[in-house]
């Protein structure tokens, strides 16, 4: 049996962009949006061990200026493959 894997992405809490030239299609020039949960990172982080606990550090490379109270880290276990959820977390990402 294939081990579940454990995921990692490091989504913004909001994302604000400004259109100056719009889109005739979408009707968005000069127009302000807002995106929330904009995944800016995504980690394979590892597999699970059958039977066994697992633990791991985890650094990102984040972009000069990036504000750590826009950023949360959430974890998910996903069985192999096009496998079902498993379980996740979410948790604020430390210096």
């Amino acid at each position: 049996m294939p081990r579940p894997k454990l995921i990692g992405i490091l989504p913004t809490n909001q994302l604000r962009v400004n259109w100056q030239i719009g889109s005739r299609l979408l009707n968005i020039g000069g127009k302000h949006l807002v995106h929330v949960a904009v995944v800016q990172q995504l980690i394979k982080v590892g597999k699970l061990p059958k039977g066994r606990s697992f633990a791991q550090d985890i650094q990102l490379k984040l972009k000069p200026g990036t504000d750590l109270k826009n950023l949360r880290l959430v974890a998910f276990l996903q069985e192999s493959g096009p496998g079902k959820l498993l379980g996740a977390a979410q948790t604020k990402p430390s210096s």
